[in-house]
């Protein structure tokens, strides 16, 4: 037997292991899900009636989009979404949880309700034989309000109910028992201050982990694309959650990381993010862990010799990330289906495709829009951060002079070596939205950002050419 033959039997149990690990974790985090909707789900909806209805007042008041900065792009509000997670809530029937649950019925009562449709194409909209225009003539399914559908539901008024079953709905894990002692206003100056906290102690770890520049860049990136506004929304703010605090855990033990166990971190943080996400940007989960894990390993990496090879594990990373979101997903679909002996998973690939190209008329708008934004909104954010860096600059040019010169400045094709992996990892966000175009653009109001990660790149390239520069 030559070396090469034993290097081969040796690889195979070691891969063996990874795998049975890999497989164990994912069947411990889908039990953990199921547990924590079963415990979700014991109350009855009557105990958080109150709460709902206030929360119904409240969309409302604000309607079904709203800005909490008139103007400003990235304060838009989508409460479309949000009133219906909260009705969602008020639909679970304690009587029945695990159906309930899995299924993520809205305008459910089992008092009222009359029939129960299965989820279908669209944007899951309202039944109109329930609302009638001031002329006294049914709405439209196309023009249908669930703001004020969910204001409707609670008074008893709304009598077709819905299922939702594509996405596992983590979210209401958390969101029923907030519900038992706050109203929408209430639960969203909560998440208000616990992200205030999340991001100041991000912030303070990649300061300590990685450097001060970095500290900045990541502070200015999520300020500016909205971290503070689109938390407000209970639909972005679980997806934003897990990566702060997979981001946070990732610092923490960074020294202690190498390849293979963050490639396990990762997996599990992307599971984690689908167990909640309701398809709003669950890329930024995969994105900015790996940026934070490439930053510090980059800190002491032979970037002449080894780059490809950290090339080579970005690219790993990305596909494990891929297999957490994929197979959590799947799993809904074929639990789902098995249980309950629906087509679950027909349905959930036809939303799929719908969601990737689906829908063309009428389009070009939402395309023209989106790229537009995003073009102005990088670009200000770009002009801004170089602004405030060569103003900084200017104002300590004097203690610049002073400093040595290195004796000898990085080869560009050093520079090439360190800043490729940067864009490949920048290129997340673009992947995203070529794979899930239609409904990147139909949402764009959030979906833009997942372009925090290009972003992101982007600036801490041109930092280093500063730096560079500078030196």
């Amino acid at each position: 037997m030559n070396q090469n033959d034993r290097n081969c039997l040796k690889f195979i149990p070691k891969v063996t292991k990874n795998i049975f690990i890999y497989v164990i974790i994912f069947i411990l985090l889908i039990l953990l899900y199921n547990l924590l909707l079963y415990i979700a789900s014991s109350f009855p909806s009557s105990m958080i009636k109150k709460n709902v209805q206030e929360s119904a007042e409240i969309f409302l008041q604000e309607g079904n989009n709203f800005y909490i900065y008139e103007g400003v792009a990235t304060s838009a509000i989508d409460n479309y979404t949000n009133a219906l997670q909260v009705n969602e809530a008020y639909s679970i029937d304690n009587q029945d949880r695990v159906y309930s649950y899995m299924s993520a019925r809205k305008n459910y009562n089992p008092n009222i309700t009359e029939r129960v449709l299965n989820d279908t194409n669209g944007d899951l909209l309202s039944f109109s034989e329930n609302q009638i225009d001031e002329n006294g003539k049914p709405i439209p399914d196309d023009e249908y309000k669930i703001v004020e559908e969910l204001s409707e539901f609670t008074k008893g008024n709304v009598t077709t109910s819905v299922t939702y079953s594509r996405y596992w709905h983590g979210y209401l894990a958390f969101l029923r028992p907030l519900l038992l002692l706050f109203n929408i206003f209430e639960i969203r100056m909560i998440i208000v201050v616990f992200m205030l906290a999340l991001y100041v102690y991000l912030i303070y770890l990649l300061k300590k982990k990685i450097g001060k520049n970095t500290a900045c860049i990541f502070a200015y990136v999520l300020l500016i694309m909205g971290y503070f506004t689109q938390i407000y929304s209970i639909q972005v703010a679980p997806v934003l959650i897990v990566t702060m605090i997979s981001s946070i855990l990732l610092l923490i033990r960074i020294e202690k990381y190498d390849f293979h166990q963050f490639n396990l971190h990762i997996f599990i943080t992307a599971s984690i993010a689908n167990f909640v996400d309701y398809l709003t940007v669950p890329i930024l989960s995969a994105g900015i862990p790996i940026l934070i894990f490439y930053l510090y390993q980059r800190k002491s990496m032979d970037l002449e010799k080894e780059h490809l090879r950290y090339i080579k594990q970005i690219i790993i990373q990305s596909l494990v990330w891929m297999a957490g979101y994929g197979l959590t997903w799947m799993s809904k679909w074929i639990l789902y289906g098995v249980l309950y002996h629906s087509n679950g998973i027909l349905s959930a690939f036809t939303q799929i495709m719908y969601r990737t190209y689906g829908e063309k008329d009428g389009f070009d708008e939402y395309i023209y829009l989106f790229f537009q934004f995003l073009f102005l909104y990088l670009s200000a954010a770009i002009f801004l951060y170089l602004f405030g860096i060569l103003f900084f600059q200017e104002q300590t040019n004097q203690k610049m002079k002073l400093r040595k010169k290195r004796k000898s400045k990085k080869s560009f094709q050093h520079i090439i070596h360190e800043e490729f992996p940067l864009l490949i990892i920048g290129c997340m966000p673009i992947a995203w939205t070529v794979i899930l175009f239609n409904h990147t653009m139909l949402h764009g109001m959030f979906t833009y950002m997942g372009y925090v990660i290009l972003l992101l790149v982007f600036l801490l390239i041109i930092q280093d050419m500063i730096s560079e520069h500078a030196e």
